[in-house]
């Protein structure tokens, strides 16, 4: 059931609505456009008859009268007493990020969004420093933890320079240690990045070893297709690649890469247990102590390593090498195979340069 509407109350609604919505009566429309290219006219290019006026003088019209009033509001941020540090830190890191997009606009002293063609004079340049600088000023009075979240961003988008200036606007803490932190410290490094490097060889062990039981899978299947369907030749039906002018499946390719990491991951754990031995370390006393996740991956790949699932000397491996070099390079020797020998030495300068890095 509708209830009919009285026709002067629809007259009156009828009357609202248009005044709200000018562009629906056609008068309304003219009286719109007319007062809008008024206000154009006049030199106001932000107010439209919808809109507030505001007068010219209250505007910003330069990105140097945005930086100062950036600048005010950052340090009226530092000074809120009430903001909570995290507060604090995600504001001023806000306000500075708009800071660096006005300065990348056009620089100080131009009209907003105008990046011109003509190189800026030496007054802009100082007047551009000035201002970046007017907001360093204000770093000193950050906290440690906020400093430090606002270097962090600062390094996440390469911003070297904003970096350098909030590391420098902390103070120093001054502390003493024991004369062997040094090369316990250096120590420490070494061994997680180890750690790291022969867990990403085992996953690469691993994935080759995976690969290859695929491809032979499938290279099997394919030798029971080629056995049903006669006139299927091998090279239909099996992937292979040539080396030396022999074709081979390309299991035995894969297989010959699985055998030639699981060479490097054995060679390199010998060279770090090397190594350990010298500093009279357990190798892996320290990782299973902190229970390092892929421990155990890393053991599984060792052990099929050692089983055999590897190239056993230097001599095969380097006929390997050569068989993927690419054409045109010269061929390698086994003296140019990685040993055990010749990574603990690598381990054991780059131990030398950690100790010098921490004061030792």
């Amino acid at each position: 059931m509708f209830i009919r509407m009285p026709s002067d109350e629809r007259i009156d609604v009828l009357t609202k609505v248009r005044n709200s919505m000018p562009y629906a009566d056609p008068e309304h429309a003219r009286d719109y456009q007319r007062e809008y290219r008024r206000t154009r006219r006049s030199g106001d290019s932000c107010t439209t008859p919808c809109t507030t006026r505001l007068p010219l003088e209250f505007r910003l019209r330069t990105v140097a009268e945005v930086l100062d009033l950036l600048e005010e509001q950052v340090d009226a941020v530092v000074k809120d007493a009430d903001s909570t540090a995290l507060e604090k830190a995600r504001c001023v890191g806000f306000l500075a990020s708009i800071c660096l997009r006005a300065i990348e606009a056009g620089g100080p002293g131009r009209p907003n969004g105008s990046r011109g063609k003509r190189p800026e004079s030496p007054k802009e340049r100082r007047h551009k420093k000035m201002n970046t600088n007017g907001l360093a000023k204000h770093y000193d009075k950050l906290t440690p933890e906020e400093r430090f979240r606002l270097i962090m961003a600062a390094s996440s988008r390469g911003d070297e320079t904003e970096t350098d200036r909030l590391a420098n606007a902390g103070q120093r803490i001054h502390f003493s240690r024991m004369d062997h932190a040094p090369f316990a410290h250096a120590f420490h490094d070494l061994m997680f990045l180890t750690y790291i490097e022969l867990l990403e060889d085992a996953a690469f062990y691993q994935e080759s070893n995976a690969l290859t039981d695929k491809l032979l899978r499938e290279s099997i299947e394919a030798s029971r297709m080629r056995k049903r369907k006669k006139n299927t030749t091998q090279s239909e039906t099996c992937r292979s690649r040539t080396i030396d002018g022999v074709e081979y499946p390309e299991w035995h390719f894969v297989g010959r890469t699985a055998y030639a990491m699981g060479f490097l991951l054995r060679v390199k754990m010998q060279g770090w247990t090397l190594f350990c031995a010298r500093l009279n370390v357990a190798p892996l006393a320290l990782w299973e102590k902190m229970d390092l996740p892929g421990l155990d991956r890393l053991k599984r790949a060792l052990a099929l390593a050692v089983a055999g699932a590897a190239f056993p000397s230097g001599a095969e491996m380097v006929v390997w090498v050569n068989e993927v070099r690419p054409a045109g390079d010269p061929e390698h020797t086994e003296a140019d195979v990685l040993t055990a020998e010749r990574f603990a030495e690598n381990l054991d300068a780059l131990f030398r340069e950690r100790v010098r890095w921490w004061g030792g």
